[in-house]
């Protein structure tokens, strides 16, 4: 009697989820019967789906190893108003590269490669450029912890459609000549989805199969994962949630990745749920061994970044890495794909975790669906006090001070980044602190070989390093190289007096024609030359409204606009430059007009090498 009262008061919670019907709520779930604080996680999913209009969540929870709940809540469709179960498939992104990582291990422990293998042993270097090949070649765990020096796809990768679905051999082609690596190998993390692409096509020529069919075989179905599938078969097609806008109700067309192996993924509730018991159980399911310890082990932790190699293991490893919440130390995945958020997440404390899926792109809803089953899963447990605080080193000095991004994931933001990005890091009555233009500052707090906490975390995830030419970096999320004090404030009076001019350029521009349009009259030689002075300035304004008021999709007149107007920033502050010497102006004008065309010039070349005007935006 008293567990069907207990069963029948979770029902009762689950039954009172605002809009659900029984048959939506427990539609093929079985629960256990007193568990209230589970009911009451579902009741609250629910209310965060509601208030953010999200069609449909998908979930998956472990706990002690074994499967406690797994199902949907929702719709997988309005228009049909279909019921979304544990069988409804989602995208999951760039989980995907869980997988390949998973598919390279199994490869390594069949003897058919290694981790440390170069990558132009398997794939052409028509398809890259490394201009560090010969001292540092990429290999495939650098690509694997996003550290082979690539930035990520470029518009045109992104935007590629091909329901056939294209061959990596062809994908790989596409963009070839725009494949540069822009650091050097195996210093900084910087995620690439394009960097995973080649590690498909490894898996490709190794295992003389096509990616997907290798991921199938030897990857999906051992591990009981039967209907996922990168492709968009017939069976996901039937089964698969429609996905939405961050809104919740204009639909998302399927979108054919260029390079599946880094996000095509399509999975439900019920076969993610085996992807969470092998990683927790260390390598097993069902019994049987499917990798060995040592790799799942090698696999949470990164082993290729200046800090890795110093010994930090906090970060990306191999298509996994640390997350921390209260203090307990997760690792995971998450994934975004065009009408689909997804996110796993495992704690190996009490062997538990999740994976949760939505078919809507908001991700305020997965933001606060990831935080209540966090809470869920630790509520029990007290995490083990890691902290090892240690007294900061006297050698200090050598670290204080400016400190510049030097990586972006994107080409076209890098050039801002430089400037807005640079942090600065002080010692202040004996405490470290770092601190940066868009930011609160952080405390760090010194745990043992130049590793740092933030005052309100847990675990060491920043450390600061020399390398063996002497360069000083700091490496946490992002990676920062130290520049000395007049580096930065070149940089910055630089910058202002871009700023400066260009806002000024828009000015003048209105004064002129606003003068001579009145006055009726042509502009004499002196104020043609102003005008050329300013209009790298002005191009450099026309740069920014043609990215947003026009398509850059290769070919179109957003394309040919922009590598116009590219090319003209520099050559006319070339041009103005010269004129600026050999001019009959005054020594003051033409001054003037020589430094105006000088900073004219800097920022020319600054937007070159920061890769913005050097390539086409598309790529």
């Amino acid at each position: 009697m008293r567990n069907t009262l207990l069963f029948g008061l979770t029902l009762f919670c689950l039954l009172s989820l605002k809009g659900l019907t029984f048959t939506e709520t427990l539609h093929s779930y079985i629960l256990t019967e007193s568990d209230k604080n589970l009911a009451d996680l579902l009741q609250r999913i629910e209310e965060v789906r509601l208030e953010h209009n999200v069609p449909a969540v998908g979930i998956t929870l472990i706990k002690n190893a074994e499967v406690e709940w797994q199902g949907s809540l929702g719709v997988a469709n309005r228009d049909s108003n279909r019921i979304a179960d544990e069988n409804t498939f989602y995208r999951v992104g760039s989980i995907t590269k869980t997988f390949t990582a998973l598919a390279i291990l199994k490869l390594q422990e069949q003897g058919k490669l290694e981790l440390s293998d170069k990558l132009r042993d398997y794939v052409s270097t028509d398809y890259f450029q490394n201009p560090w090949a010969e001292e540092h070649p990429i290999t495939i765990e650098q690509l694997l912890e996003h550290t082979a020096g690539l930035t990520d796809m470029g518009t045109a990768e992104f935007g590629h459609e091909d329901p056939t679905p294209i061959s990596l051999d062809d994908a790989l082609e596409f963009n070839s000549e725009n494949h540069r690596v822009l650091w050097q190998p195996g210093l900084h993390s910087s995620y690439s989805n394009l960097g995973t692409g080649f590690v498909g096509a490894v898996i490709e020529k190794v295992s003389q199969k096509t990616y997907d069919d290798f991921l199938t075989d030897s990857v999906l179905k051992p591990l009981n994962m039967m209907q996922s599938s990168t492709l968009l078969t017939s069976q996901v097609r039937s089964s698969l949630a429609t996905g939405y806008d961050s809104g919740g109700w204009n639909e998302n067309d399927y979108w054919h990745l260029i390079f599946r192996p880094f996000g095509a993924l399509n999975s439900s509730p019920k076969e993610m749920a085996n992807l969470l018991k092998l990683l927790v159980n260390r390598g097993t399911i069902n019994g049987e061994r499917f990798l060995s310890e040592a790799s799942i082990e090698r696999m949470e932790n990164p082993a290729t970044t200046l800090a890795a190699k110093a010994g930090l293991k906090f970060g990306y490893g191999l298509g996994s890495y640390h997350t921390e919440h209260k203090g307990f130390v997760f690792h995971g995945h998450g994934g975004t794909t065009a009408g689909y958020l997804a996110r796993f997440d495992y704690l190996l404390e009490n062997a538990s975790g999740y994976a949760v899926m939505i078919n809507s792109n908001n991700s305020s809803a997965i933001a606060s669906i990831n935080k209540l089953i966090r809470d869920y899963l630790v509520e029990s447990i007290t995490p083990v006090n890691i902290r090892n605080d240690r007294p900061l080193n006297e050698n200090l000095s050598d670290y204080l001070g400016y400190y510049q991004p030097v990586t972006s994931r994107s080409r076209v933001a890098k050039f801002l980044k430089r400037f807005l990005g640079i942090k600065r890091l002080t010692l202040e009555q004996n405490q470290l602190i770092l601190t940066s233009f868009l930011g609160e500052p952080s405390r760090l707090i010194h745990q043992g070989n130049n590793f740092y906490r933030e005052s309100n975390d847990s675990n060491a995830d920043l450390a600061l390093l020399k390398n063996t030419q002497g360069e000083i970096f700091l490496q946490n999320d992002d990676n920062y190289q130290r520049i000395s004090t007049i580096g930065f404030y070149s940089k910055m009076v630089t910058f202002g007096l871009t700023i400066l001019l260009t806002i000024s350029s828009l000015f003048y521009l209105c004064f002129f024609l606003l003068k001579h349009l009145l006055m009726r009259k042509l502009p004499n030689k002196r104020r043609w030359l102003n005008l050329l002075g300013v209009s790298p300035f002005l191009l450099l304004i026309s740069l920014f409204l043609t990215l947003t008021v026009f398509s850059t999709e290769k070919g179109s007149i957003g394309d040919i606009l922009f590598d116009i107007l590219g090319t003209g920033i520099l050559f006319l502050s070339v041009l103005g430059m010269v004129l600026a010497l050999f001019n009959k102006s005054s020594l003051g004008t033409r001054l003037l007009h020589f430094m105006i065309s000088i900073i004219s010039t800097v920022m020319g070349l600054y937007l070159y090498h920061s890769d913005l005007i050097s390539q086409p935006i598309w790529s």
